[in-house]
């Protein structure tokens, strides 16, 4: 763990050119992220995570440093499919051919995974053991791994589009799989447009009916005569408490009780006057709204409306009046 610690302390040191640069193009800064999340995990020890991030960084922005971090970081894991493809990265690649971690890695996982090559009749997803698949030619641990295709769209693929296959050192590992045209699931025909349902005639009569009715004006004319009868008798009351109120002034004998009971009853008086002033407003307010519901919104009908017939029989006239 001590040799660990220097190799990645050297590789703090020796940050990629790239990684201190500003960024020109978004591969580039992805790449720097991807590279310092690499340290951070290697600092932590989770060796497996620093040799994706290097090897992420590495194939988003080529780069020497960090192709030979994520190789030194993938020979102290066990991840053999990984090793080989950063072993077959570098030696296509004249600038990473001197690398020393290259041939260790090639002799520590050349016997242990095998390059796969996938191929679908239509575009399709593919996933690798339930995992999707980071391209169509990559590598894999030797051993069985079950392959399955998906239609690109989402549609369900038909039955065979998945096969389990043996991956093998030194041959073609070759997977063709089929996608069904036909199970692409069609996208969604647009659904009626909403519909506001009309105002029923008769739901609407009815709330005119009810908004007209000669009952609202009745009710108005009740509302109105009880407080008018409020506020009669409210001015009723506050003449009480006036001829109280001069009663005890003329009997006034300076008394502090006498001047209380005289505070009180003009008091009393002014509290009276005001509610019955309220009162009054009140009715005649009411007056008025009922007199505009009468004259513009009731509808009295022709029954309701007074009419003056006058005739002339054989025994001389006569007027009657029809309601």
């Amino acid at each position: 763990m001590r040799a660990l610690g220097i190799f990645f302390a050297t590789w703090l040191i020796a940050f990629p050119t790239w990684a201190d640069e500003p960024a020109t193009t978004d591969s580039r800064a992805e790449a720097r992220r991807a590279y310092k999340a690499g340290v951070a995990a290697s600092e932590s020890g989770d060796l497996a995570e620093a040799a994706r991030s290097f090897a992420r960084a590495d194939e988003l922005a080529p780069n020497a440093t960090a192709l030979e971090s994520a190789l030194e970081a993938v020979l102290r894991t066990d991840d053999a499919a990984l090793g080989m493809q950063l072993v077959e990265r570098a030696e296509g690649r004249s600038e990473a051919a001197g690398l020393a971690a290259v041939p260790r890695a090639r002799a520590a996982f050349a016997g242990r995974a095998g390059r796969v090559n996938v191929r679908c009749t239509e575009p399709c997803s593919v996933t690798v053991d339930g995992t999707p698949a980071p391209s169509r030619v990559f590598w894999l641990a030797v051993g069985g791994h079950r392959f399955r295709a998906e239609a690109a769209s989402g549609g369900s693929a038909r039955p065979g589009s998945e096969k389990v296959v043996e991956v093998r050192v030194g041959v073609a590992n070759e997977v063709d799989l089929t996608v069904d045209p036909s199970a692409v699931a069609p996208a969604p025909a647009p659904g009626p447009a909403p519909t506001v349902a009309p105002l029923d005639p008769k739901t609407e009569a009815s709330e005119q009916s009810v908004l007209s009715s000669p009952a609202i004006f009745f009710v108005g004319v009740g509302a109105t005569a009880i407080l008018g009868g409020i506020a009669a008798w409210s001015f009723t009351d506050v003449g009480s408490i006036h001829s109280d109120f001069e009663a005890g002034s003329a009997g006034y004998d300076g008394s502090p009780s006498a001047r209380r009971q005289l505070d009180a009853l003009a008091s009393d008086g002014q509290g009276a006057a005001a509610r019955s002033w309220i009162l009054l407003g009140a009715a005649g307010a009411t007056a008025v709204g009922t007199g505009l519901v009468g004259v513009f919104v009731t509808d009295w009908g022709d029954s309701s409306t007074p009419t003056i017939e006058a005739s002339v029989g054989p025994l001389g006239g006569s007027i009657r009046t029809r309601f």
